[in-house]
């Protein structure tokens, strides 16, 4: 990866939010950021599967490739994210 320590690259196809930044930033640049919890609702509609350090995921299935649905009973941190999140919520990690 181009990101330094525990950065994760943000791939964008246009002009989508960078999680944790401001601004717009370059057309389909992708970006370094750092993994925060992202909620997305419950049961959210995904093509490819919930990213890394979003939620509300019920199994692994519900995660992008290469992705595990870390199951929280209340506000457990979620492994290589930032953030509190939601109460009870499962987020997607990896």
């Amino acid at each position: 990866s181009d990101c330094a320590g525990d950065l994760e690259c943000f791939k964008r196809d246009a002009l989508e939010s960078v999680p944790g930044c401001t601004g717009q930033g370059a057309e389909s640049w992708d970006y370094c950021y750092q993994p925060e919890l992202n909620d997305l609702g419950i049961d959210p509609v995904t093509t490819d599967g919930l990213g890394r350090c979003s939620g509300d995921c019920d199994t692994d299935s519900d995660c992008a490739d290469g992705l595990a649905c870390f199951q929280r009973e209340a506000l457990e941190s979620v492994p290589d994210c930032t953030g509190q999140g939601k109460n009870a919520w499962d987020y997607c990690y990896g």
